[in-house]
């Protein structure tokens, strides 16, 4: 999992530490970001601000709280937060139309904007998956998401708990390599995240990943192959594993995202799940097995 970067925004640490010391505005802001359904009425707000590197940007989204100074923590339509100082915000406009997640459909053509013209999208229920390592394994890692997602909310509801369905659809973006993957993360997320096999990001609510297929041999094309190659190296899948749980943990109302969540829960709680099990189709067996 990676947090903000605090170098790159301080602000999204100085709103941690406010939800750790007032219980008011900790409530309010764990509300915003896990109302789910309820949210769906809340004004829908054109926010026009300059981002930490002075690119002008505008994000359609709501706002989740203002602080005293004018600053202000937006969530866009995509599910990523962004955090407003006051001189960087260049104005507000508020129409009459109800905040609502893009679809997968709209979410997926942001993605090409974004990603480039070599990437494919695989559609799943929770899951867009955007992916230039080709479709075969783009549609292996939605099928293994949905396994675990199917899994998670299963075993909290068989214990008493009421996790709830993504409010947004989940993105995963999958890259073909190990280098391109670097490339992205640096960018991304912070030179940290390179060397890793997967993140998940607190802040744009993505996960990305790469290939771990991917040899001298060429990536693998079928179900059958992709799962013989990663079961040599079950180390390497737990790893993506445990990113996918935290997506899901983070968007089931299980943690909320800039929230004072123990580090022990959270990371506890992905290496519960974090056992692979690429032998069903359906199921998942392995919660709680030792990895």
């Amino acid at each position: 999992m990676v947090p903000p970067n605090p170098r790159r925004n301080f602000r999204f640490w100085l709103l941690v530490l406010l939800l750790a010391g007032s219980p008011e505005l900790g409530g309010a802001l764990r509300n915003g970001l896990c109302r789910g359904d309820d949210a769906k009425g809340t004004r829908l707000e054109q926010v026009r601000f300059r981002d930490g590197k002075g690119v002008s940007r505008q994000v359609s989204g709501r706002v989740l709280t203002e602080a005293a100074d004018g600053g202000i923590l937006v969530e866009g339509q995509d599910g990523r937060l962004w955090t407003v100082e006051p001189a960087q915000l260049d104005g507000r406009t508020a129409g009459d139309q109800s905040f609502s997640p893009l679809t997968p459909e709209a979410l997926s053509q942001q993605l090409l904007q974004e990603l480039g013209a070599d990437f494919e999208i695989v559609f799943a229920r929770h899951y867009v998956v955007a992916t230039n390592a080709g479709k075969p394994y783009g549609q292996w890692c939605a099928s293994l998401f949905e396994r675990l997602q199917g899994a998670f909310q299963n075993y909290w509801r068989q214990r008493g708990m009421e996790p709830r369905e993504p409010e947004f659809p989940l993105v995963a973006i999958v890259l073909k390599n190990e280098r391109e993957f670097a490339r992205f993360a640096t960018r991304d997320a912070g030179p940290d995240a390179a060397g890793a096999k997967g993140y998940f990001s607190i802040e744009t609510n993505r996960m990305v990943l790469y290939d771990l297929t991917a040899s001298g041999n060429g990536p693998a094309t079928t179900p059958a192959e992709i799962s013989r190659r990663l079961a040599a190296a079950p180390f390497n899948i737990a790893t993506v594993i445990h990113e996918a749980t935290h997506q899901i943990a983070f968007n089931s109302g299980i943690h909320t995202r800039l929230a004072d969540n123990p580090l022990w829960v959270t990371e506890g709680m992905a290496m519960f799940f974090e056992t692979p099990d690429l032998t069903s189709r359906a199921g998942w067996r392995t919660v709680g097995a030792v990895n």
